[in-house]
């Protein structure tokens, strides 16, 4: 397992919001609706005033810049970077989450870290269900001990029918989360809550413990698009589809999805462009659904490759590209 210690305040209270933030108030939706959409490029401005007690005004911005592999599965890279008035020429790194959704719409969590390099990260193993479906109730709460650090962790869902008014727009039922820290003796060291607009993320965020870090994040910027093909679904898929891979370009792995409307006898092959065989990923019979094979190009050349997948009568070929 590789380690990194977390050393701030603001990183930890950060982690602990998270995992809670999934909460909905439809059967027909998942929580992770509320979550920020997992697709690269995709990025959400704050701005905060600061206060006079201390804490300075500042600009908060969360972003999914690229995406990597951890035992096999691919997540996203979210980074959160805080550049203060005081300083705009210099930003610093505050956390970087490698999270994923998987096919009954949570979002898990696997490694956390205070660079973008996952050598570096703490890897969760297993990984950590950052954004469940089992937080879609309202009053829902749980606590638990960080021995680490020697506080209790209180999470609860407030409201699910909030209206937020920031200078990004008005969102309407949105989530209402409070996370809440008390020390051994039960003193409340710590409060803040969190408001989660459906297929934007968070759009604001208020702490109000300690005093001297009093302060409100507004949502002013945010570029939350979504993918249909870049997500798992559980639903029987009408015909046979071969995505493009993701990450394209990719170095060295990348994710190939195809989906079958019933049970075929399947090849996925990779070729150069000269048309020799590189790899056979798959040559079996598969169940209908939605599919997902990582393709590892260690060992071979920058370049241009085509993967072909044949189920059944059909046969469908894409282009790839490798950069190393």
């Amino acid at each position: 397992m590789l380690t990194r210690n977390l050393k701030h305040n603001f990183t930890y209270s950060f982690i602990f919001f998270l995992l809670i933030l999934g909460f909905n108030i439809s059967i027909a939706q998942n929580a992770s609706d509320f979550y920020f959409p997992l697709r690269v490029g995709n990025f959400w401005k704050y701005y905060t005033p600061g206060n006079s007690g201390g804490w300075g005004a500042r600009t908060v911005i969360e972003s999914i810049e690229g995406t990597d592999i951890i035992d096999g599965k691919l997540y996203f890279r979210l980074k959160g970077i805080e550049i203060m008035d005081s300083n705009p020429s210099d930003s610093t790194i505050f956390h970087v989450l490698w999270i994923r959704k998987d096919s009954a719409g949570n979002i898990l969590l696997g490694a956390f870290g205070e660079s973008t390099d996952i050598d570096s990260a703490f890897i969760f193993n297993p990984e950590y269900p950052l954004f469940p479906n089992e937080f879609l109730n309202v009053g829902y709460s749980r606590e638990f001990f960080q021995s680490n650090r020697g506080i209790y962790v209180q999470d609860s869902v407030v409201s699910v029918t909030e209206t937020v008014n920031v200078p990004a727009g008005t969102f309407t039922n949105c989530l209402k989360i409070r996370d809440r820290h008390k020390d051994t003796s039960g003193t409340i060291t710590f409060v803040e809550y969190h408001y989660y607009a459906r297929g934007i993320g968070e759009v604001m965020t208020v702490r109000e413990i300690p005093t001297y870090q009093v302060h409100t994040n507004y949502l002013i910027e945010y570029n939350a698009t979504t993918k249909v093909e870049e997500f798992i679904v559980d639903n029987v898929p009408e015909k046979i589809v071969l995505y493009q891979n993701y990450p394209n370009p990719f170095n060295p792995m990348t994710v190939i999805r195809f989906s079958l409307p019933q049970r075929e006898n399947v090849t996925l092959e990779v070729f150069d462009v000269l048309g020799r065989d590189v790899a056979m990923l798959v040559n079996e019979q598969m169940d209908a659904g939605e599919h997902s094979v990582i393709f590892d190009a260690s060992g071979l050349t920058s370049g241009v490759y085509f993967y072909r997948l044949q189920a059944g009568k059909f046969v469908s070929l894409k282009k790839m590209v490798l950069i190393t």
